[in-house]
């Protein structure tokens, strides 16, 4: 009966580790296309106010 939960227990953890790992790389591709969106934008507001 324990080594069952402890089974399970590590089955939980590995698909938990891996989402978590998922939901890591979403969040750093968010932070890294803002980023990237946020240095476009600047760039045309800059040429607007050029103009």
């Amino acid at each position: 009966m324990a080594v069952e939960k402890v089974k399970n227990n590590n089955k939980n953890n590995s698909s938990n580790n891996k989402l978590a790992k998922k939901q890591a790389d979403l969040a750093l591709a968010l932070r890294q296309n803002l980023k990237r969106r946020k240095k476009s934008f600047c760039k045309t507001k800059k040429q607007e106010n050029n103009e």
